[in-house]
């Protein structure tokens, strides 16, 4: 990311926003949130009532905020942070599905024995990230044809996470998915298939697929989602940014 493209994007911000003209920016600070890299620039306007101002941008939803209101960077970054994953998931809770035309992020395969202390609580973290993720509680209903609405999920997301564990490979339903990714996989440029490692080793994973087990995967015991979430999330920006221009 350039910084003077940045910089250069805060000040027209600023301008639009504000309903001013920016006289001065200059970074005040950068930081690292979960991989993701952000930088505050204070500013200086010509508006008289409230001339100064800071503005965090990068890697994140831009904002400007009076710096009447905080004494410095960390304080202004850490509100930031705060105001856009609340409203990012209250925009997710409120979306039932991808805007038309447009496709979900990730698809999430797993096993329904891992779905309570694994599944559930790392989609609610790529939700607090902003991502729209297909998971079958979400989407299927009373009546739905699983199959047809597992088809779907595959055919609408960008990419696909694959929680293999060893109650995974035991599950009919779970080869489907994998055997849909894996054919969308074979034929992208893009990677499609994103691993993790759920409670299980290479040996285990290159029993089941050695295809697999040669595939970059985060491997974890499920202890630390949000920082599961936070690679995935780097992960699933990678993807869709072959695929489209959504985070550019």
């Amino acid at each position: 990311m350039d910084i003077e493209e940045v910089k250069q994007s805060a000040v027209e911000y600023v301008e639009l926003e504000a309903d001013t003209e920016v006289e001065s920016i200059d970074l005040a600070d950068s930081f690292s949130h979960f991989g993701d890299a952000s930088y505050v620039f204070t500013t200086e306007t010509t508006d008289d009532e409230q001339s100064e101002w800071w503005v965090v941008a990068g890697e994140t939803p831009t904002n400007l905020y009076p710096k009447s209101q905080f004494e410095n960077p960390d304080y202004v970054f850490s509100f930031h942070t705060g105001l856009m994953s609340r409203m990012g998931e209250r925009q997710l809770k409120d979306m039932d599905e991808p805007p038309e035309g447009e496709k979900y992020d990730v698809f999430i395969s797993h096993s329904s024995d891992d779905k309570s202390k694994f599944v559930e609580p790392l989609v609610r973290e790529l939700n607090r990230k902003g991502h729209l993720v297909w998971y079958d509680d979400d989407e299927l209903e009373i009546g739905d044809s699983i199959r047809e609405s597992i088809d779907e999920g595959l055919s609408r997301a960008h990419c696909g996470i694959v929680v293999l564990s060893d109650s995974f490979f035991d599950k009919g339903w779970t080869e489907y998915e994998l055997n849909g990714l894996t054919s969308r996989d074979v034929s992208s440029e893009a990677p499609v298939i994103l691993p993790i490692w759920y409670q299980i080793g290479k040996e285990e994973v290159m029993e089941y697929s050695p295809s697999l087990a040669d595939k970059k995967a985060v491997q974890t015991d499920g202890e630390n989602i949000e920082q599961v979430a936070a690679t995935l999330s780097s992960a699933i920006k990678s993807s869709i940014r072959a695929q489209s221009d959504r985070f550019d």
